[in-house]
């Protein structure tokens, strides 16, 4: 057997590691490429939400479509083109887009949540209660999920459905003063007057500078007979909001109903001729004050 090494085998060994380099500075380069297509895919989505935030959404649509072109594997990057689209109407690229994403990562609730939003703006509130569904099922502790889906079945007239996730949401961030005001909302509607007055209380609690909390407080006391209580909660959303002519027009009318007739007249005049708006909303508020006629 001979082990005499022929000039052309060495040739082929080394033409072989020549290629071996080539083929390890090919993948580097690759490498590199993929690292550079992500980190710009990442910024287009970055600067895509800056757009966003400013109203600009054809600038956030445009980014978000490079992001989407620089990295199609990526769920979030088509549900935030998804979303801009939603929020420009274009109802159909945005279905479109979030069906992609979930269709890229089956396990992202949030293209999920974001095709909910689609069907409850589109008054499609089955089908978003089973988009918004999905989500809680794909990440069970996030409260916002848990209040989207909730607030869902409201809009769909399933109050014990929605009482039951608007409760999760407030057991899963308890601190968060939104979702006690919504389950407070919701225990208004339902006729469960006490319910609603604490959850609204621990709103006021954890938001004090939320003027809008303490108008709603002031309405739950007048409708459980504490008028006193509402002209504290009433002064306390006009230190905080002390042009507010609204807040000036519902405090005069609680003064005028525990008989300080002077006072009364005193912040009308303060509060001027509303306009329409006001006038409805004025009247939506002490809408609230008649437990069987509370809303929304």
């Amino acid at each position: 057997m001979s082990h005499e090494i022929h000039d052309e085998d060495l040739l082929r060994i080394q033409e072989l590691e020549d290629r071996q380099r080539q083929l390890e500075a090919d993948r580097e380069t690759r490498d590199l490429e993929d690292e550079l297509a992500a980190e710009t895919a990442y910024l287009s989505m970055r600067l895509g939400d800056r757009f966003a935030r400013a109203g600009n959404l054809r600038r956030a649509i445009a980014q978000y479509k490079r992001a989407v072109k620089m990295d199609g594997g990526s769920a979030l990057y088509r549900t935030r083109l998804g979303d801009a689209y939603l929020a420009s109407e274009q109802f159909d690229a945005a279905l479109k887009q979030y069906e992609l994403a979930a269709h890229t990562d089956p396990t992202d609730a949030e293209p999920h949540a974001s095709l909910g939003d689609l069907y409850r703006a589109a008054g499609r509130l089955s089908q978003a209660v089973a988009a918004y569904g999905t989500a809680v099922m794909l990440a069970p502790e996030r409260a916002y999920y848990q209040y989207l889906l909730g607030h869902a079945h409201r809009l769909n007239g399933q109050l014990s459905e929605a009482d039951l996730h608007l409760r999760r949401a407030v057991e899963l961030a308890p601190e968060d003063a939104f979702y006690r005001f919504r389950l407070s909302e919701l225990s208004s509607l339902d006729g469960r007057l006490d319910d609603a007055r604490r959850e609204m209380e621990q709103a006021v609690n954890l938001a004090g500078y939320d003027d809008y909390y303490r108008v709603r407080l002031a309405g739950l006391y007048m409708a459980s007979g504490r008028p006193d209580a509402a002209v504290a909660e009433l002064r306390e959303a006009l230190e905080l909001s002390p042009s507010n002519r609204i807040y000036l027009a519902l405090l005069a009318a609680v003064l005028e109903h525990l008989g300080q007739g002077r006072a009364a007249d005193q912040c009308r005049r303060w509060a001027g001729t509303l306009n329409e708006y006001e006038e409805d909303y004025l009247r939506r508020r002490q809408l609230e004050w008649q437990p069987a006629a509370r809303s929304s």
